[in-house]
């Protein structure tokens, strides 16, 4: 791991160390902080964000599936009773009502309280905007029953209520410890519970401490 706050010198550890046969540089931090939290919390949740950005790319590949009215790839992320013909006819239904798409932007996938993922996309056609998501679940689309409040686009893709993904969800590192990590920011999160009564939150710029007040 290569900690400094000066880009130019880290990329010159990491040279320098690349070139060791037996040597590779894992992480990069800017400062203290950073390093704790890549060495206390990345082996538990890098399964995590391999998904994450697994996730992110299905997600990117579906919308430009169905821009290019591809049934062959649309079908492949939908589950097996699901039509891609009909799939790809709800998103030109669309598409004729607001115009072209002029940008998609995934911007990340976050962990449901239930079993599956949702992953969010800002779409921006000629004549409307916003954001989009769709809900994941072993490796499939799927629609949570939650889902059918929200106003739909095409198959799965529906407008979400929330401009931002949430983060994942904290993973205990020990028995006081837990760790999430911000998929939108791209930094880990940590929290800890010294005693019943105190919840301490680990900043960049120091720890912050709730207590709790017993009457």
């Amino acid at each position: 791991m290569v900690i400094d706050d000066q880009a130019v010198v880290r990329q010159g550890f990491v040279a320098l160390i690349n070139t060791v046969a037996d040597m590779e540089v894992i992480a990069e931090g800017i400062n203290g902080q950073q390093a704790i939290d890549l060495l206390y919390s990345g082996a538990a949740l890098t399964d995590e964000e391999k998904l994450a950005e697994e996730l992110d790319h299905k997600t990117a590949g579906y919308i430009d599936a169905l821009r290019r009215n591809d049934l062959t790839a649309v079908k492949a992320s939908l589950p097996v009773n699901s039509s891609s013909e009909e799939a790809i006819k709800r998103w030109n239904d669309f598409v004729q009502q607001n115009g072209a798409v002029e940008e998609a932007e995934v911007l990340g996938t976050s962990s449901l309280n239930q079993q599956g993922v949702q992953t969010f996309v800002r779409l921006r056609f000629r004549k409307a905007a916003g954001v989009y998501k769709v809900t994941w679940r072993q490796g499939m689309l799927w629609q949570q029953a939650e889902d059918r409040l929200q106003p739909e686009i095409t198959s799965f893709l529906r407008r979400s209520f929330v401009d931002l993904p949430l983060t994942v969800r904290f993973l205990p590192q020990t028995a006081i410890d837990l760790t999430t990590y911000d998929l939108v920011k791209n930094r880990f999160v940590s929290i800890s519970f010294p005693d019943r009564y105190r919840l301490v939150i680990h900043a960049k710029t120091g720890d912050v401490i709730a207590r709790r007040i017993v009457g």
